[in-house]
Formats: C-alpha cells, structure tokens, sequence
C-alpha cells in the first residue's frame, strides 16, 4: 500500500490576494507518507514559501509583502495499492481525504 500526501496552497481568491500567492493557488507538493514531512515547502521559482516549524508560524509571504498572508494549505491523503485486485481495478477511484489547514 502507497500513501501519498498532497498539500496544496489555496488562495482567498478575492482583489487582496497578492502577485505571488496568485501564481501560487493550485500548485502541488506530493510527498510518500513513510517519509518525514519536511521543514519548508518549496517551491521551483519562488523559493521557501511555507514553514511548517512552530516558530515560523507558516507563510514565508507575509514578511516578503508586509502583510498577514490569508492563504491555507489543503492537505490530500492517496491510498493505492489496498485491499484486493478487484479493489484496484482501474475504474475505481482512489480513496482521499481533505484537511484544510488555516
């Protein structure tokens, strides 16, 4: 069995939200779930966007744009390869769950 975490960055998506965190609503980081979840998400132009260590207090944004980031992160769990063949027949969907986090 594979379990993969996607977290996904949402914005507010009104006239507030700035440049970056626009270019940012939608983008995925997919992470195995055997693994450490890591310190800070990345991401491939922008840099660290995200801290995820207690002292940071998430967003990486707010101090770049003198503001409080509203954004939130959407975490998704994949499960693949549980249970028998016939529960991995291909037109069955992959089990998932959603945890926004604010």
């Amino acid at each position: 069995m594979t379990i993969t975490v996607k977290t996904i960055w949402k914005t507010q998506k009104d006239d507030e939200v700035c440049a970056t965190c626009k270019a940012l609503d939608g983008y995925t980081w997919s992470f195995d779930a055997n693994e450490p979840y890591p310190k800070q998400l990345i991401h491939p132009l922008y840099g660290p966007v995200y801290d995820l260590r207690p002292a940071a207090n998430g967003s990486l944004i707010k101090e770049k744009r003198g503001r409080r980031c509203r954004c939130s992160l959407e975490h998704q769990f994949d499960v693949s390869g549980a249970g028998t063949d016939e529960d991995s027949r291909s037109d069955k969907q992959t089990p998932s769950i959603k945890i926004v986090e604010e």
